[in-house]
């Protein structure tokens, strides 16, 4: 018989890394039987007889793991989204809700939330901030340069290219609004487009 073991620091490091232990046939019966006989030694007078022999080696985990195991299922029991909650007024049973279209879930918490849309939402609110905020303090063309070139990040030559100018004055431009920028907003860490 063979026995995988995946120990706990392997599982915590995220590298299921598996030893395997070969046991000859008769040498788990010696187990079984040992185990067997630790709990007939254990039992009280009058339940003796109760005490069953584990026929396998996995019964015989499952019974030494079944106090973990209930403390898990205890804890884990309710955490679907669609569990009905117990009442919270001390009455027994459960909360039902107001009315048929409401769902027990909903007041349940979202364990696997998609804030991916929230995320491009506030990059979308911090865009629109930082390009009013330069639209308002410079030039409009200098604050479209800005825009463009390092917010977007579009290509000087495409730049140029769509303003159907030289490089070069892209260039010149981009420089002059730089200037602009710093002399408005001078240290770095004062930049702050939430207030403007």
């Amino acid at each position: 018989m063979k026995i995988r073991i995946l120990y706990e620091e392997d599982i915590k490091n995220g590298v299921p890394h598996y030893t395997t232990v070969e046991i000859p046939d008769g040498d788990y019966m010696t187990v079984l039987e040992q185990d067997y006989q630790m709990r007939l030694a254990d039992a009280p007078e009058g339940k003796k007889d109760k005490v069953k022999r584990c026929g396998t080696l996995q019964e015989l985990y499952d019974r030494l793991n079944k106090e973990t195991y209930n403390g898990w299922h205890r804890h884990d029991r309710h955490t679907l989204g669609d569990a009905v909650p117990k009442r919270l007024d001390g009455r027994k049973g459960y909360a039902r809700p107001a009315s048929d279209e409401e769902s027990p879930a909903g007041d349940a918490i979202d364990l696997f939330s998609d804030s991916a849309g929230e995320a491009a939402k506030e990059r979308r609110e911090d865009y629109e901030a930082v390009c009013a905020m330069l639209r308002r303090h410079l030039k409009p063309d200098q604050a479209e340069i800005l825009i463009a070139v390092h917010i977007e990040g579009v290509p000087k030559q495409e730049y140029a290219a769509r303003l159907g100018i030289t490089p070069s004055a892209v260039s010149h431009r981009l420089k002059t609004a730089e200037k602009n920028f710093r002399k408005i907003f001078p240290i770095p860490s004062s930049f702050d487009p939430s207030r403007g």
